[in-house]
């Protein structure tokens, strides 16, 4: 399945994101919206999976505007704007990614010695419709 990658490797979060469009004297919404048009140039019309929700958001919101058709759109944080505008979004489970990386660390031996075997922390898709 080919998807679109509505990512960007210059940024390591949405917060470096807003540092630089501050840093430029730019609103960080339009800033955004600048990046996701450079990222649409090149899309197909297929699915996207976004970096996160609020990308996604800034998608959906600029195709609504601009009176074009939706694609899928995938986002992650399960925000209130993923249910605002009913996309997908995968939740993850910090609390337990905190846990299992703390537990690697002060006991490895279990999970390579007993275990053989490293277990994945818990997330959820969540299906909006």
């Amino acid at each position: 399945v080919s998807v679109n990658a509505m990512l960007n490797s210059d940024f390591d979060s949405p917060f470096d994101v807003t540092d630089k469009a501050i840093q430029l004297g730019q609103e960080p919404k339009q800033y955004l919206k600048a990046l996701i048009r450079k990222q649409l140039s090149n899309a197909k019309p297929l699915p996207f999976v976004c970096a996160n929700d609020w990308v996604a958001a800034t998608l959906i919101e600029m195709l609504e505007s601009e009176g074009k058709s939706l694609p899928y759109v995938i986002g992650f944080d399960n925000s209130t704007d993923s249910y605002r505008l009913c996309f997908d979004s995968f939740a993850f489970n910090v609390e337990t990614m905190a846990k299992e990386a703390l537990y690697h660390i002060i006991s490895p031996t279990n999970y390579s010695i007993f275990k053989k075997q490293v277990q994945n922390p818990p997330g959820k898709i969540v299906i909006k419709g």
